[in-house]
């Protein structure tokens, strides 16, 4: 029996929700993006099987569109630190989604949400680690 393909809710349709959404399409996920403004979805491949949603997602309502209340993922990949810090408090604490993952540009804001219980994931953390990498790389060589 094929296992039940996660359902994901991925909150912001820029370069990073979209590049996302299409890996995790790839693997069979259900993806359900969702985005303020629908001209953001032109950044998807066509033939992504997702479901788009336009709405404000900080809306409670938008988020039930997308079924959130079914999806074991949701992950905020907004422009803002404080919305995806504040979707990923209401995807735990009021649909009580399992896995919840907000994108966070400023590593302090990091750490801060972190104490919070909110798990995320830091762009500019895991650049700079990734170069200093290369720079300790180039200097062994």
């Amino acid at each position: 029996m094929k296992a039940v393909s996660p359902v994901v809710v991925i909150v912001g349709c820029g370069r990073l929700g979209s590049c996302l959404a299409t890996l995790l399409d790839r693997e069979g996920c259900a993806v359900r993006l969702v985005d303020r403004d629908a001209a953001a979805f032109s950044l998807l491949p066509e033939h992504l099987a997702g479901a788009c949603f336009e709405g404000d997602p900080l809306e409670l309502t938008v988020l039930k569109r997308a079924g959130i209340r079914g999806a074991e993922w949701m992950i905020a990949t907004t422009s803002s630190d404080n919305t995806n810090s504040v979707l990923a408090l209401v995807g735990q604490r009021v649909f009580g989604t399992a896995n919840v993952v907000a994108r966070v540009l400023d590593p302090h804001r990091a750490e801060s949400y972190g104490r919070l219980g909110i798990r995320t994931v830091c762009p500019t953390i895991l650049v700079a680690s990734s170069l200093l990498r290369l720079i300790e790389e180039a200097g062994r060589a």
